[in-house]
């Protein structure tokens, strides 16, 4: 009756088999018309589809195992399941305690809430963004699972409330169907957050605080986290990260390989090999593209020498064999090269993972001291400590392909030489990246840069100083133009005086918010 009636009748069985990521293959009620098939879950009318089905699951079954429980979850779920009954039935979902209860992860902020910053280096929010996060109620995320913990994700806050509750708040709507718990390390906060830590704490029994009364260092804090965690599996993560839907499960699931021993996602920004070009803009936009991401790049994923510590997952055995972060790094900066030297060192494989993302903000906190200098210090003290210890030079990352940014700099590179003449040095805004600097024979120096032409490291710390190395670089260098790129564009927003400088004093000789705007400056 079930099938000639196409009842979509499924059996709470099947829906057992795939919640423990059991691929099913069933006769087709016409459940086929409301759920996922295809990977982890076949519907059948005839011999040949039972076949076909099996030798689909057959040929990659780890694959299917991991569709079956994504099936699961996305159909099965209590909070799925009973959110919709409630609403059905003409009931609001209920607040639990004093904070929110979400019916999926991905509806933790607004779908339209902007992510990308107004500056860098230190990174700021929009005030839109901000006042999002910080000026919603503490969440509550519930029920609780029970169990043995089986991961444990630790987190270091220093400051940057509004980076650190996206982090956290992202990280426990991701609850899963497995037990977690989140062990947070504050360094001496003083902008509200050992506060917000000690609420949030209260509401979710499941996150662990250990509050600093000073900052001992981003190595030390993660050692008193990880001796805080009891999960069989222990992710590093930075307070300015904000993960998707599934990053936790998907991640987790690659240390079943016992010959790898640390194993990262993919990001937005890094400065190594596990750096993509990514499209997206706000949080309703990564929550999609991270979710086709593992789908178009399941089980996918490459060797890499150096995993940082913004996302780094590993075994508790690992952590027992490799022991914990060396805290001779001081402040930060490296101890996540050394911990990768020390894995290779002992015979495990360090891998990223293509079919899982992860937001990164960066230098939300060490942005701070790049203005001032004492960034350049501490890598300089930091790179010695590392080549004394390993007796090697220290090397910087390398690269994966960015066809955006090369198409951007392809495009940047046209529009130079239809519009800008031979004569006259181009400055570049950049991070240092020399490939903006070819600019078909043209000369061209980094902004701001060293007498030698390179990048010198930080950004302007306000746009008085932005000025006068602009002015500088003018008189001294012979500067004919200044080009902002796209991806340098937030200059124009943040430092406003630069912006009103420019565009009170100088032309505009191009004006494409896709690719670049170049001023005239220097009398041309």
């Amino acid at each position: 009756q079930n099938v000639r009636l196409r009842t979509g009748w499924f059996s709470d069985r099947s829906a057992t088999y795939l919640a423990a990521g059991r691929p099913v293959v069933c006769q087709d009620t016409g459940f086929v018309n409301v759920m996922p098939t295809g990977e982890g879950l076949f519907g059948f009318s005839t011999m040949e589809e039972i076949e076909a089905a099996i030798e689909q699951i057959n040929s990659d079954y780890e694959r299917h195992s991991r569709a079956a429980t994504a099936v699961a979850d996305e159909v099965f779920d209590s909070n799925v399941v009973l959110s919709k009954l409630l609403a059905e039935v003409g009931l609001e979902r209920s607040r639990l305690r004093h904070g929110l209860a979400f019916e999926r992860a991905a509806d933790l902020f607004p779908t339209d809430m902007s992510l990308t910053p107004l500056s860098r280096r230190p990174t700021t929010l929009p005030e839109a963004t901000e006042r999002a996060v910080l000026d919603r109620p503490v969440p509550a995320f519930g029920p609780l699972v029970s169990g043995p913990v089986g991961a444990s994700v630790v987190v270091v806050t220093y400051d940057n409330l509004a980076f650190t509750r996206m982090c956290l708040e992202s990280v426990l709507a991701d609850r899963g169907r497995a037990r977690h718990e989140l062990v947070v390390v504050d360094n001496g906060s003083t902008d509200g957050t050992p506060e917000y830590l000690r609420e949030l704490a209260e509401s979710n029994p499941d996150v662990r605080l250990v509050l600093n009364i000073v900052n001992g260092g981003f190595a030390r804090a993660c050692n008193q986290g990880l001796a805080a965690s009891s999960g069989d599996v222990i992710v590093l993560l930075n307070n300015d990260a904000l993960v998707p839907p599934g990053w936790l499960t998907r991640l987790a699931g690659w240390l079943g390989d016992q010959s790898i021993g640390l194993v990262g996602p993919l990001t937005n920004r890094i400065g190594n090999e596990a750096e993509i070009d990514v499209p997206y803009e706000t949080w309703g936009e990564l929550v999609e593209f991270a979710a086709e991401r593992s789908r178009e790049h399941d089980a996918e994923s490459f060797e890499i020498d150096t995993l940082t510590m913004f996302c780094l997952a590993m075994r508790r055995e690992t952590y027992q064999r490799l022991g914990p972060l060396d805290q001779q790094f001081e402040l930060g900066l490296l101890e996540d090269d050394d911990y990768s030297a020390r894995a290779n060192a002992a015979g495990y494989r360090l891998v990223c993972a293509e079919d899982v993302f992860v937001h990164h903000f960066g230098e939300t906190s060490f942005g701070k001291l790049i203005p001032t200098g004492e960034y350049a210090q501490l890598l300089l003290a930091n790179q010695k400590r590392f080549e004394h210890k390993w007796g090697r030079p220290w090397q910087p990352y390398g690269r994966g392909s960015k066809p955006l940014y090369e198409a951007l700099t392809d495009r940047i590179r046209s529009v130079v030489a239809e519009t800008l003449p031979q004569e006259g040095t181009v400055l570049v805004v950049s991070r240092g990246d020399e490939e903006l600097l070819k600019l078909d024979g043209r000369s061209a120096w980094h902004f701001p840069g060293d007498t030698d032409g390179t990048w010198i490291g930080h950004h302007p710390k306000d746009s008085g100083e932005a000025v006068a190395l602009l002015e500088e670089e003018m008189r001294e260098r012979g500067g004919r133009f200044v080009l902002f790129p796209k991806t340098g564009l937030w200059w124009l927003d943040y430092y406003e005086g630069l912006r009103e400088h420019l565009e009170s004093r100088y032309a505009t000789v191009v004006r494409d918010e896709e690719t670049c705007i170049i001023f005239a400056v220097n009398g041309a």
